[in-house]
C-alpha cells in the first residue's frame, strides 16, 4: 500500500517524509523508522482516499536505531 508519512509536533508543524511501500500499516504506538537511523512513534492513520493512498501521522522526538 502507498503510504503518505508525515510527522507532527506538539505545536502542530507537520513534516512530510514522502510516499513509502508498505505492506501493511505499523501499529499506534510502535517505533516506525524513517530512515536507516531515525524513527519517530506511530500515532494514526487515515485512508485510504479516492486514489488508495494512505497517511500515517508519526510523533514525538526522534529516536536513534540501534
Amino acid at each position: 500500500m502507498k503510504v503518505q508519512v508525515i510527522h507532527e509536533n506538539a505545536n502542530g508543524e507537520r513534516t512530510e517524509f514522502g510516499i513509502y511501500e508498505l505492506p501493511h500499516m505499523p501499529p499506534v504506538a510502535e517505533p516506525f523508522p524513517v530512515n536507516s537511523q531515525t524513527f519517530y512513534l506511530a500515532r494514526a492513520y487515515f485512508g485510504p482516499d479516492e486514489d488508495g493512498m494512505y497517511q500515517l501521522i508519526l510523533e514525538g522526538e526522534p529516536g536513534r536505531m540501534q
